[in-house]
């Protein structure tokens, strides 16, 4: 009889621990029957089983590359853009919380801000366009607790498109 009560005891622990031990290059939210209690980094913490739940995600550098887009620029030319993002989160609440998959959404933007900006550009200068589409990215970012290291543009060409109808 004990040992039946134990052995339920110890499969309700092992199911939902009270601990949660967070990696080094990982943060986590501990949220408390909906609400943020705090933010966690690496180490080992306490949480009440069943009433905190914990959302982790990593924090160190990632990358991201842009894939090939061709853009139509303010001179009608068309002109085909790739590049890349370096990136990493600095607010673990926001990266969690304010959005949900920043890894798509960032290229995403990222290839939205190219195209703006080569789009009203009349003349293309990569250093003008990688300053422009930064400047904006790093706000974006900043809303998603995410900081920009480095983005840069890996290909730009102007090409002519001939279309032949038979």
């Amino acid at each position: 009889m004990l040992a039946d009560i134990l052995s339920r005891i110890w499969e309700a622990v092992s199911q939902a621990p009270p601990w949660v031990v967070v990696p080094p290059d990982e943060a986590g939210v501990i949220v408390r029957l909906g609400r943020v209690r705090r933010v966690v980094t690496g180490g080992c913490f306490w949480k009440i089983p069943f009433v905190e739940r914990v959302r982790t995600i990593c924090i160190a550098e990632d990358s991201s590359d842009l894939p090939n887009q061709t853009i139509e620029s303010a001179d009608g030319r068309r002109v085909s853009v790739s590049g890349y993002i370096r990136y990493h989160v600095v607010d673990a609440r926001k990266a969690i919380l304010a959005v949900r998959d920043y890894d798509t959404l960032l290229p995403r933007q990222a290839m939205k801000e190219i195209a703006g900006a080569i789009s009203g550009c009349k003349t293309l200068r990569l250093a003008e366009i990688e300053s422009a589409v930064e400047d904006t990215l790093e706000e974006h970012a900043a809303r998603w607790g995410l900081s920009i290291d480095e983005f840069g543009l890996t290909d730009l060409s102007s090409s002519l498109v001939v279309r032949i109808i038979q």
